[in-house]
Order: C-alpha cells, then sequence, then structure tokens
C-alpha cells in the first residue's frame, strides 16, 4: 500500500490534533494535512483548503508548505453584459438606440429621407436616434415615454410605407429641444408633422396615431410648467365613408388630456381647409416663392444670401392656429360614431385598424376600455394584491414583474374605514386613491346598483382615475342567484360605461371545487364570458401551511399578451416577480424537505447517545425520537450504518450474537 493511499490516522491523547488540540474527532494524512472535526478557519500555522466530502470536517495543511505549493484556482470568467430592461432582446445588452444603426445613416441617405419628407436636410437633426437597417431598407426613428426613454423604433420605406420594429411600444416623437421652444406645445400626429413644426421653432411633440399615446400625453403635459397652453392639431382626411379621424382623434386626445388636467389650458386645431396636415401646412407657406428668392443673384453673379423663411413659417402658423382654434369640451370619452346609417352593416375591409396597441395600465391585466375580473379563495391575498397596487400605482414603473404606468383610483370597498385606515398608515397609500366605503347597507336591487353607478360616473368625470376597483362583487351587485346568467349579464352590463376611457377591476371569489382555463370563478359562467381578462389567485399546489407567501396568478383574455401563468411572493412588504427559473420543482421542494428531515434525525440520534451515556440499540434509539423524526425504519437504519465511524461506534454483529450496539465517539 502506497503512501497516498494509507488510511487517516485519528488522532489521540498522545497525538492530539495539531489545529485544534483535540484527541478525537480529527485524523492525519499520510501527505502532512490533518482532517479536522472542529475548525472551518485557517489557524495560526496551519491553512484551511476547503471542507471534506461530509462538511463536517475540513482538510487543514502546514501553512509553509501551502505556501510553496499554491492551489490552482481558475482565472474568474469574464463580467457579463448587464441586461437592458425592455430592450429589443429581452436578457441581452442591446439597447433600442443601438438597434437603430444610427451608424448606418450616411449623409446621402439622410438627404433622401428629407426629399422624401419635403423638408431640408438640416430639419432631421431635430430627430435624434435616427437611423437606417442595412438590410430591410428603411429609415428607423426613436419613439419615447413621457420621460424621454426610448420604448421602441419606428420605421419608414422609400413607398411611403410606415411600420414597427417588432417588440417596440408605441410612443411620442419627441424632437431635440422642444420643450425650451417658446410658445405653446403642439400636439400633432406622427413623426413627419413634429419635425417640421420643430425646424420652425414651435414646440412640437408627435403622436404615434390619431387616438395613440394618451398614456404618455397625460403625464408629458403634467410635466409641463404652469399656465403653459397645449394645442392638439388635427387632420383634414375626410374618408369615403363619411368618417374624420384625425379630426375625431384629435378632439378625443384633447378631451382625455382636458380631463386629466382640468387647470390647463387645452386647445384643438385644424389645418387650414385644404390642407391635410402640419407639414403639409408648412410646405405649403415654404413654396415655390421662397426657391425663387434663394436662386436669385447680385449684378456681379453672386448668390444673395436669404434668411431661413422658417422661423418666419412658424409665427405665422403659431398666430394662425391661436385665431382658429378652440376650447376642448370635457366629459367626451367616446368617439363620435361614423356619418352611416343606424344599424347599416359594413363590409369587413371597410373597417379602421386598431388606433394602437392595447392601452395597458397594467399590463397584461388591467387596460383602459377593459373590465377585469380578478378571482381568489376567501383569504388567499386579493386585497393584499391589490393593495399594493394602490401602493404603486401613483408613480408606476415595474408591479410583480410586470409595467404599470403612473394612475389614479377609486376603490368601492366591502371593509370598514378602520381597516383601510390601517392599510393606508402601514403601506404609505396617498391621495391619488379614494375610496367609497360601503355604500349599500344591505343587498341593492337593479335600480340602487345603476343609480349608484351613474353617481360613480358623474364623480369620475369631475375628477378622472384610472382605475376603479369594485371589491368585492358578492357584497355590492344586486344579484341574488348567482347561478342565474340573467341576473349576472343585467348587473354586469352597466361595468361596460363605467370602463369608459378607465380599467375596471372587478374581485370574486373562486368556488370551492375551483377550475381550469378561466372558469374557477363562482356563480354563472356568464360572468366570465363577459369580462375581457379573466385573472385567478392562487396558492402553489406545493403550498405547506399558512406560511406561504407565494402565489400563482393566473390570466386569459381577449388581448394579445396575458401571461397564462405568474408567480409572484410577498417579500419584504412588496410582491415581487419569480422568473421560472428560479422556482423549484416540487420534486427539489420534497428532495430538500426529506434531506433537512434526515439531518434532524441524525443529530437526536447522537444527541441521544451522548445523554444517555451507554451502548444502544436501534430499537432503543427509535423509539426516544420525536415523533416527527422517526423516518422509515429502513431509512433509519441506512442513517446509523452511515454514521457509524464518524459520529458514532458500531459493535456487534446483528445477529445470533446480539443486535448492533452503538456508542457516541470515546474523546
Amino acid at each position: 500500500m502506497t503512501a497516498a493511499a494509507a488510511k487517516p490516522v485519528p488522532v489521540s491523547k498522545k497525538a492530539p490534533c495539531p489545529v485544534c488540540g483535540g484527541t478525537h474527532k480529527c485524523a492525519f494524512l499520510a501527505n502532512g494535512r490533518v482532517i479536522c472535526g472542529r475548525m472551518k478557519t485557517s489557524q495560526p500555522g496551519w491553512k484551511c483548503l476547503g471542507p471534506c466530502k461530509d462538511p463536517q470536517w475540513h482538510t487543514f495543511g502546514p501553512e509553509l508548505f501551502e505556501k510553496r505549493t499554491p492551489a490552482y484556482s481558475p482565472p474568474p470568467p469574464p463580467p457579463k453584459p448587464v441586461p437592458v430592461p425592455n430592450g429589443p432582446f429581452p436578457g441581452t445588452s442591446i439597447t433600442w438606440e443601438e438597434f437603430a444603426y444610427p451608424g448606418e445613416l450616411t449623409p446621402a441617405l439622410r438627404d433622401e429621407l428629407a426629399a422624401l419628407l419635403g423638408l431640408p436636410a438640416d430639419a432631421l437633426a431635430r430627430l435624434a436616434g435616427l437611423g437606417y437597417h442595412p438590410v430591410h431598407g428603411c429609415w428607423q426613428f426613436p419613439e419615447r415615454d413621457a420621460t424621454g426613454t426610448v420604448i421602441g423604433l419606428a420605421t419608414r420605406f422609400r413607398d411611403g410605407t410606415k411600420k414597427c420594429v417588432s417588440g417596440s411600444a408605441r410612443g411620442l416623437t419627441l424632437p431635440v429641444g422642444w420643450r425650451d421652444a417658446p410658445g405653446p406645445v403642439f400636439l400633432v400626429e406622427g413623426m413627419s408633422d413634429a419635425v417640421a413644426l420643430a425646424h420652425c421653432g414651435l414646440a412640437a411633440v408627435g403622436r404615434p396615431s390619431n387616438t395613440g399615446g394618451i398614456d404618455h400625453l397625460i403625464p408629458l403635459v403634467g410635466s409641463l410648467e404652469p399656465g403653459r397652453v397645449v394645442v392638439v392639431m388635427g387632420e383634414n382626411d375626410e374618408k369615403p365613408d363619411g368618417s374624420w379621424p384625425g379630426r375625431d382623434g384629435a378632439e378625443f386626445i384633447a378631451t382625455r388630456l382636458s380631463d386629466a388636467h382640468p387647470k390647463r389650458t387645452i386647445l384643438k386645431a385644424l389645418p387650414p381647409a385644404g390642407i391635410k396636415d402640419a407639414r403639409a401646412w408648412v410646405l405649403s407657406r415654404a413654396g415655390t416663392g421662397n426657391r425663387d428668392r434663394d436662386s436669385q443673384n447680385s449684378e456681379d453673379g453672386s448668390a444673395i444670401p436669404t434668411p431661413n423663411p422658417y422661423p418666419s413659417i412658424g409665427k405665422d402658423i403659431a398666430a394662425a392656429v391661436g385665431r382658429a382654434a378652440t376650447q376642448v369640451k370635457t366629459n367626451a370619452h367616446a368617439l363620435p360614431a361614423p356619418a352611416r346609417t343606424k344599424w347599416s352593416p359594413v363590409p369587413i375591409t371597410a373597417l379602421a385598424p386598431a388606433a394602437g396597441p392595447t392601452p395597458w395600465v397594467w399590463d397584461g391585466f388591467l387596460a383602459r376600455g377593459s373590465v377585469t375580473l380578478l378571482s381568489a379563495l376567501p383569504k388567499c391575498g386579493k386585497t393584499t394584491l391589490v393593495s399594493h397596487l394602490l401602493k404603486t400605482l401613483p408613480a408606476g414603473g415595474d408591479f410583480c414583474g410586470r409595467p404599470l404606468i403612473p394612475g389614479s383610483a377609486v376603490v368601492v370597498t366591502e371593509e370598514s374605514a378602520e381597516i383601510w385606515h390601517e392599510r393606508q398608515m402601514r403601506l404609505g397609500l396617498t391621495d391619488a386613491v379614494r375610496l367609497v366605503v360601503r355604500p349599500f347597507m344591505g343587498r341593492p336591487d337593479e335600480k340602487d346598483w345603476t343609480d349608484f353607478l351613474r353617481s360613480l360616473m358623474a364623480s369620475l368625470d369631475a375628477h378622472p382615475a384610472d382605475v376603479v376597483i369594485l371589491d368585492t362583487l358578492a357584497d355590492l351587485w344586486p344579484v341574488r342567484d348567482e347561478n342565474s346568467a340573467t341576473e349576472m349579464t343585467a348587473a354586469m352590463k352597466p361595468l361596460r360605461a363605467l370602463a369608459d376611457g378607465r380599467s375596471v377591476l372587478a374581485v370574486h371569489h373562486l368556488r370551492k371545487s375551483d377550475g381550469a382555463e378561466g372558469t374557477g370563478s363562482r356563480g354563472s359562467g356568464a360572468l366570465a364570458g363577459f369580462v375581457d381578462v379573466i385573472a385567478e389567485l392562487r396558492r402553489p399546489k406545493q403550498s405547506q401551511g399558512g406560511g406561504e407567501t407565494r402565489r400563482v396568478l393566473s390570466a386569459v383574455g381577449r388581448a394579445p399578451g396575458i401571461p397564462s401563468e405568474w408567480v409572484i411572493e410577498l417579500k419584504d412588504g412588496a410582491f415581487v416577480y419569480e422568473p421560472p427559473e428560479q422556482r423549484p420543482t416540487p420534486k427539489e421542494i420534497r428532495d430538500e424537505r426529506e434531506e433537512e428531515r434526515i439531518c434532524q434525525t441524525r443529530m437526536a440520534a447522537l444527541q441521544i447517545l451522548t445523554d444517555e451515556c451507554r451502548p444502544m440499540t436501534r430499537d432503543e434509539i427509535w423509539s426516544q425520537l420525536p415523533a416527527n423524526l422517526q423516518v422509515h425504519r429502513e431509512r433509519f437504519n441506512g442513517i446509523m450504518r452511515a454514521e457509524s465511524g464518524k459520529l458514532w461506534t458500531q459493535s456487534g454483529d446483528g445477529g445470533r450474537k446480539g443486535p448492533f450496539v452503538y456508542r457516541p465517539m470515546a474523546d
């Protein structure tokens, strides 16, 4: 037998452990190192080389020897790139600004785009982040939120086609220096209109479509200095069916802004008759007359420099808008219906496309104009989730791993004012949350319910809110038989009007037998069929006891982008999202609990042997174990065999000569 293969020599009273000084639980190795069962860090003269296979013991080597032969440690891996949230490729460091390919935009390509728009090339300097996709052959420009953060890219092709890059969120076109320009802020439709007015020295912001961008415009207008006037510019774009999407869209945007900011002057205006939009207005003023003046020469043949006409064009446009603009009418959330015969069928190809992506308030769950049903078993955490949503809503940001826009809420609640006062003090809820506490003494009838909703809508018209929460439906609506589809539908229909321009969250209960695919809500299936989003909150299937803080939020609905399953956890007073890669599987949870139980059984057996101070059989040790640590007998016998020679000694043959007998390791 070689020295390297020699067995460890246990320490003794004559040869104690040089690391801890003990006379047991340690051993000498043939290579001069020591295994110590007491110390886990380096000691004077001895360097800790790490744990053994059993982490209770650690290997130590002489300090001088170990310094001469240091152990090899691989070089640290290179740092991983920091992922960019909400970028074009989730999990990577690529930003929307980089994906716009600004380096591919040559002066020739810039001049070509300017010629397509009919604007001077230097006007495009107002468009920060403009780029060119070398493969698709299109110009790309960023769209931003109210803070100026790029949230997506819009594209323009040579044939005039306009698209968005996959994964983009629609936002605003913010020309460079728009906020510093004097005068009113013009909210125009499209990138080219914003660039044209900005080149004329006006403060211009581009909307993504006729009715799009309202979720960004509301906070942007709120950030303007007090007293600054906002003008929403429409377009003269009458369609063959008699509709005016540009004009009606401007009416809608102006009305929503006026409702959100009642103290600010919000005007609406159109270009002169015969001129489609703001860019066409600028081009009509910078027509051939200006080019003729540019081409004039002096008597000696040299060109006569002419002043830039665009600043004067901007002043003229601002003056004309000031004379023709009108104050917007408030409380007109709905777009006017197209001029057509009532109940007249419309060809499917004549339908207008959606104004933009789904106007989410809380991405995937709450959208403007939609009703969301949140169901869970009693005391599962419905109101707790809603309360933390209300805590995050005023500032917006991230909530449970999904974007939440800033806003306000009205809660119609079954709970007492005292409970909500305590919740407000604990969570720090602000006045962005308003309450209607227990509006009915008993169950209302259909008329009381309808009158209450009318009164609530009138209050919301005077003091807008982004979210209306009904917690819970069972204590508020007039339904007496929840299995009646007729009663359910009659009670829910008024919520469509309540959801006009805002999101409605109806909190409900799951039935005892539960269900799958959005069918777990208590009562008639008409309830689930009526709402736009069905969200269900449950405890995890492997949940153990009442201390579980994780919840599974599953949802189905009509709009795209709704997460089918979302695991959240209440940690340190806030709900956080638990990514799938961090969730332990049921098998991992069972294995971890079983390993912990075995470890506790091992230590309990050692404690029994130490306390008794006498030889004991397996049966004697087993009988003294706590009931919760009495694992299966075969597993217990395996534990006793595995730890023999480590924690205790084993004697006897377990047969005719007598059972196995165990003693603690001698000091």
